[in-house]
C-alpha cells in the first residue's frame, strides 16, 4: 500500500488563508465566485478558450484537488508542462508553499540524485550532518517539478520510488536509519509517454505505476482549435509587450492569419522566440503586421498552397476538345431524358446541328 508523503506531523501545511472578502460580494459566495472566475481565466490563459481545453482544464483542476498524489505531464516539448505544473500547484492547499523546478536534462546521475535527496557526511557525532539539503527537503509543504522524468537514471528513480511510498528520503552519505520525513507533492514531465519511456529503459515500470495515476496529455499547438491559438497568439503578445517594455498594441488579421496558420513544431516556446523577433522588427509602429515577422511564418502555409496546386496539376488529365464536348453533349441529353430539342436550345445550337454531331456516337447514347 503506497503512503503518500506527508507532513511531519501527518496533516498537510502551508495552507493559504481565505481571500479576503470584496466589499461587493458580501462574503463566502462572493469569495467563492471570484475564485472560480480567478482559476477559468488562468486556464484559459495557459490552455486556450475552446470547449476540448475547457475539459482539460476541468481535469487539471481534479487531479489538483487530488494531492499529494503524483502527476505525470505528457506533452511535446514547448506544450506548456512547466505553466501546467504551476497552475496545478497554485490550484491546491500548497499555493503558498515552494514550488522547485529540477531542470533534469542538465543534470548527470550523481548531480541528479544531489540535487534532489541532499548528502550528508562524517562530523563529530556520527549522524552529525555537515552539508546543505537537496530540493524534496527544501520545498517541505510545496511542489517539486521533474522535467523530463526520463532523464533521470535508475538508480534515482528507485530512490525517487522509496521517497513516495514512505515520504521519507535518505540523504546521499548519511547512515542508514537517517530518515529525513518530508511533506512534497511531485509532478514528473515527459515528451516521451510512459509507454515509450519504459521501452526505452529510461521510465521504471514501479516509477510508472505510481506517476500514471493521474496523467495529463497537453496536445500540441497544431492540434489545438484555432479559437487556442488566437488566445495563445494574444498572450504571448502580451505577455513579451510587458517584458521588453514596448511592441505594437495591435495584429492586423493578415499577420493573425498567418500565425494562426503557422504549424507551431516548437509550440509554446517557438511562438514566444517568433512573436519576440516580430516586436523587434517591428519596432515603434501600433500595429505587428506580416512584414514583421520572421520568414519562417508564412513559409508553411506557401508549402502547403504549392502542395495543393501540385496535387491539383497532378490529377490533371489532358483531353481532347472533342471528348470533352461529347461529355458535355452526352450529359446535355442525359438531363433532358434524350430530347434533342430542348438539349439544343439548352446548348445555345440548331437541333441539326446537335444531330449532325452526336452522329458518330449517336448508338452509345
Amino acid at each position: 500500500m503506497i503512503r503518500w508523503a506527508r507532513s511531519r506531523t501527518g496533516e498537510h501545511t502551508h495552507a493559504p488563508p481565505p481571500p479576503p472578502a470584496g466589499r461587493w460580494n458580501g462574503g463566502a459566495a462572493g469569495r467563492e465566485s471570484e475564485v472560480h472566475q480567478a482559476t477559468a481565466a488562468a486556464l484559459a490563459r495557459a490552455l486556450g478558450t475552446s470547449s476540448a481545453m475547457a475539459r482539460l482544464g476541468v481535469e487539471i483542476q481534479r487531479v489538483a484537488a487530488r494531492d499529494p498524489e503524483p502527476v505525470l505531464l505528457i506533452g511535446e516539448p514547448g506544450t506548456g508542462k512547466g505553466e501546467v505544473a504551476r497552475l496545478i500547484h497554485r490550484l491546491g492547499h500548497r499555493a503558498h508553499g515552494p514550488f522547485e523546478a529540477v531542470p533534469c536534462a542538465g543534470l548527470d546521475p550523481a548531480e541528479a540524485a544531489q540535487t534532489l535527496f541532499g548528502w550528508a557526511g562524517a562530523g563529530p557525532r556520527d549522524r552529525q550532518r555537515t552539508t546543505g539539503r537537496g530540493l524534496l527537503e527544501a520545498a517541505h509543504g510545496g511542489t517539486v517539478f521533474l522535467d523530463p522524468i526520463e532523464r533521470l537514471d535508475s538508480e534515482v528513480g528507485h530512490r525517487l520510488i522509496g521517497f513516495l511510498e514512505d515520504g521519507t528520503l535518505h540523504p546521499l552519505g548519511g547512515t542508514t536509519d537517517l530518515d529525513i520525513p518530508v511533506d512534497v507533492r511531485l509532478i514528473a514531465a515527459t515528451h516521451l509517454g510512459p509507454e515509450e519511456a519504459m521501452r526505452v529503459g529510461s521510465l521504471s515500470p514501479d516509477l510508472h505505476r505510481i506517476l500514471g495515476r493521474a496523467p495529463i496529455h497537453l496536445p500540441p499547438l497544431r492540434e489545438r482549435a484555432e479559437e487556442d491559438r488566437v488566445t495563445l497568439v494574444h498572450r504571448v503578445a502580451r505577455d513579451l509587450r510587458t517584458d521588453m517594455g514596448r511592441g505594437p498594441l495591435d495584429i492586423s488579421p493578415s499577420a493573425l492569419s498567418l500565425l494562426i496558420d503557422h504549424p507551431w513544431p516548437g509550440n509554446l516556446r517557438e511562438m514566444r522566440n517568433v512573436m519576440e523577433r516580430a516586436i523587434l522588427a517591428a519596432g515603434n509602429e501600433d500595429t505587428l503586421r506580416p512584414a514583421h515577422l520572421p520568414s519562417e511564418v508564412g513559409q508553411a502555409r506557401s508549402a502547403s498552397d504549392a502542395r495543393s496546386q501540385g496535387e491539383s496539376d497532378s490529377a490533371y488529365r489532358p483531353e481532347s476538345l472533342e471528348t470533352v464536348e461529347r461529355r458535355h453533349i452526352e450529359a446535355m441529353l442525359r438531363h433532358h431524358g434524350g430530347n434533342r430539342t430542348r438539349s439544343a436550345r439548352d446548348l445555345g445550337i440548331a437541333r441539326a446541328t446537335l444531330i449532325n454531331k452526336i452522329k458518330p456516337y449517336e448508338h452509345d447514347l
